[in-house]
């Protein structure tokens, strides 16, 4: 499913930080089958804002740091199973250690899928010291940038200063190595159509702890987040069919194309009536002037 050759022969950019893109990190036929069977069960929606950081979404963990097996919730999807069992493969490690240049052999690894529905975001920040790389799959079938929801690399801790912005498209990935520049964060999500998707794959320090997630000593998954800045979802969200959302972005994005051309046109048809009215006066003026030398 994972196209590891594809991730081993990603270029890594070193301004603003470390980071890269794969544009096909997974294959389109595999990766629109993870959109069709999207989990909808055991997520928590978790919010925060401590004046440094602010983020809302959903998460749900799929495998805790440092366990070699997907986390105790509800069965996973053939494909998503698949996903766990090549995340988890040593291929995969390798693969993003050739990207950054560093070994992950002695590195934990944890796993969660997120569901950002409207009003999600993730202000500027840098990750915690104990994070060393993240990378993260993105999982819709089409994606307008103005509907928010884009990773934005950042120059600095200012917003607007963005050096390159991500849109969430099907199969395509991002590497971001921690550093103290490394300052990023996600457009808020505005009146998308269907939830921006993701899988976010991190690499910790060894002997870290994961900040998310833990079992407890029933085996019952957990969030270290309280309410309300860690609630359990009990209603389960309607997933998506992928060729659909591509569909309906490529309509909008006609749709708003269309909506620029007519702008434009009126805008034309604007100045050529301007231009016509300023015709007809000077032609006046002129017809003024000649009556006037007469007189």
């Amino acid at each position: 499913m994972i196209d590891f050759d594809a991730i081993a022969s990603a270029e890594l950019r070193a301004i603003p930080y470390e980071w890269a893109l794969v544009p096909q990190a997974i294959e389109p036929g595999q990766a629109a089958a993870l959109i069709d069977t999207f989990p909808v069960d055991d997520f928590w929606r978790l919010q925060h804002d401590d004046g440094e950081k602010s983020y809302t979404y959903s998460a749900r963990p799929l495998v805790i740091l440092g366990e070699e097996r997907p986390a105790r919730l509800s069965p996973l999807p053939d494909p998503w199973q698949q996903l766990v069992e090549d995340l988890l493969a040593p291929r995969y490690g390798d693969a993003l250690s050739k990207v950054i240049g560093r070994g992950l052999d002695e590195a934990p690894m944890e796993v969660a899928v997120w569901r950002w529905d409207e009003d999600a975001q993730l202000g500027p920040h840098l990750d915690m010291r104990e994070k060393l790389v993240t990378q993260v799959f993105y999982l819709n079938g089409g994606w307008n940038p103005w509907w928010g929801g884009c990773l934005r690399i950042l120059n600095s801790k200012d917003e607007g200063d963005v050096h390159s912005e991500i849109p969430p498209l099907l199969g395509s990935s991002s590497v971001l190595v921690r550093s103290d520049e490394s300052w990023h964060c996600v457009s808020p999500v505005g009146d998308a159509p269907v939830p921006r998707r993701s899988v976010i794959v991190t690499w910790f320090q060894p002997g870290s702890s994961s900040p998310s997630w833990y079992e407890d000593e029933d085996g019952v998954v957990q969030s270290h987040a309280r309410p309300p800045g860690g609630v359990r979802q009990t209603s389960p969200e309607a997933s998506g069919v992928a060729a659909l959302e591509a569909h309906v972005a490529a309509l909008e994005a006609r749709v708003a194309e269309l909506g620029a051309v007519r702008a434009a046109l009126t805008d034309v048809r604007s100045r050529k009536s301007v231009q016509a009215a300023l015709a007809v006066a000077n032609r006046l003026s002129r017809v003024r002037g000649r009556l006037a030398g007469r007189a």
